[in-house]
């Protein structure tokens, strides 16, 4: 009896080279900081590459932060990330380490992880400038033991105010134990993120890894692999042919196979019998709509409803779709069972950014997107009452998207004037720009007064462009 296939692939096949120089990397001691460049086409098992090597290593202290797709309106998105993830490690009583200032620029920027300002802190955030405000975040990361691995995923979506202090980092702890681990997407490279990658280049060497697609005879072994047998050559032909040899590909290629029936176990093997056409799409964002219409229509909305809140907040898809709690936890199983999500330590996420974005643009063909946004920024701001000031940002974006002229002006002016007081000023202009948005077309006066005072604000921000 053949054992089940399980997908996706759980350990990498024919990336030795790779794993094995990867890890002497990571563990060898070295003296002053290492930079690593792990890159590569979409779907190509980047992330899954780092991931597996960490979990073999145990004499490293590891902070993972992550880029977002969205990081327009979330600024120094990674940059929280790594300071969430090093406090969550240290626990709180870390902050108590840092001088006053330094543990004030850290609450300012991540309040829900650092907790409130105490009487000592109070009054400090005038005092703050750009310096106080990067070294506070240095001092928190390099905090705890030496020989730590930092890693920064998705690289190419970075922001430009998270790059500054990127660069910060490394120029300062250049002498210092650390490794940094950058993982980013080669067809997907940007202004800020090559503009980051040839200043690091300029301060410190950069050692890069580039993850290929497989060839054939890879392709092959992998089949083998999950099929326990030697695979017919024409499946083989087939799967290099419709994935392109992407190991991401190579698994949705496989998984619509055996759905389709063209997969099946005969005569206790497994035997492949052609599709008339080929049946996978040619990018992640046909694959992941592909997947949304496989489902029935209950868990359609579910997923609509979380691309639209960013994660999978079971209390506010309640009160959208009218289903009971328990059945949604059901229908957001059945979403995890074809990829579309993964569970983090304190919330449900989508399984990546451009599978969400893709289900959004779904839900903003089939329901009234700005009513929906208005719903679930209410329900959140609602939700935070006294702790408004941590979800600025999001009912920013929430109001914006809803064209709400008065919520979204006033949170999205709160936002900017949260972004400038931490010198993320291209964040800042953009949360300004939102608000002279939906100003445009106002006949009242207080209105218009409002609009150019917030373009000057631009036009200020913009001679002092953030360029540290």
């Amino acid at each position: 009896m053949k054992k089940k296939i399980e997908l996706p692939i759980k350990a990498f096949i024919n990336r030795t080279r790779e794993r094995s120089r990867l890890k002497q990397l990571l563990t060898e001691q070295h003296e002053g900081i290492r930079v690593l460049l792990i890159k590569g086409n979409v779907g190509v098992g980047k992330t899954r590459l780092i991931k597996e090597v960490l979990d073999e290593i145990k004499q490293r202290e590891v902070i993972w932060g992550d880029c977002s797709y969205l990081a327009d309106y979330v600024a120094y998105y990674p940059i929280r990330e790594l300071i969430k993830a090093q406090i969550e490690k240290q626990g709180k009583n870390i902050l108590k380490h840092l001088k006053p200032i330094y543990r004030t620029a850290i609450r300012k920027l991540v309040p829900e992880a650092a907790g409130e300002f105490t009487e000592e802190d109070r009054g400090l955030d005038i005092m703050i400038d750009k310096f106080k405000f990067y070294e506070g975040v240095k001092e928190l990361i390099g905090r705890g033991k030496q020989a730590k691995i930092i890693v920064v995923d998705n690289l190419q979506w970075i922001d430009q105010g998270s790059a500054h202090i990127i660069r910060y980092l490394i120029r300062t702890l250049k002498s210092e134990p650390i490794t940094f681990v950058f993982i980013f997407r080669t067809d997907e490279e940007t202004e800020v993120l090559n503009n980051l990658i040839t200043s690091i280049r300029d301060t410190v060497e950069i050692t890069e890894i580039s993850l290929n697609i497989f060839a054939k005879p890879e392709v092959k072994e992998i089949i083998a692999s999950l099929l326990g047998e030697e695979p017919q050559d024409e499946l083989v032909e087939y799967i290099v042919h419709w994935s392109g040899g992407n190991p991401f590909y190579i698994e949705e290629v496989i998984s619509g196979l055996i759905i389709d029936e063209n997969l099946i176990i005969k005569e206790d093997r497994w035997r492949f019998i052609e599709p008339e056409k080929g049946i996978v799409p040619k990018s992640i964002t046909e694959i992941a709509v592909a997947k949304y219409l496989s489902l029935k229509k209950e868990a359609q909305n579910v997923l609509e409803v979380a691309s639209v809140i960013g994660w999978f907040d079971i209390a506010i898809i309640h009160e959208i779709t009218g289903y009971p709690p328990g059945e949604i936890i059901g229908l957001i199983e059945e979403i995890s069972n074809i990829g579309l999500v993964r569970y983090s330590d304190d919330r449900i996420e989508f399984s990546d950014e451009i599978s969400r974005n893709a289900i959004y643009e779904k839900a903003a063909s089939r329901r009234d997107i700005a009513e929906l946004h208005t719903r679930i920024g209410d329900r959140i701001k609602e939700r935070s009452k006294d702790k408004e000031r941590r979800f600025v940002d999001i009912l920013a974006f929430h109001y914006y998207r809803a064209r709400n002229q008065d919520k979204g002006v006033r949170f999205c002016i709160q936002a900017g004037d949260n972004a400038a007081a931490n010198y993320a000023s291209h964040t800042a202009v953009k949360y300004y720009m939102w608000a002279v948005e939906l100003l445009k077309g106002s006949v009242k006066k207080n209105k218009q007064e409002l609009r150019d005072s917030l373009l000057k604000k631009i036009e200020e921000l913009k001679r002092k462009s953030d360029s540290f």
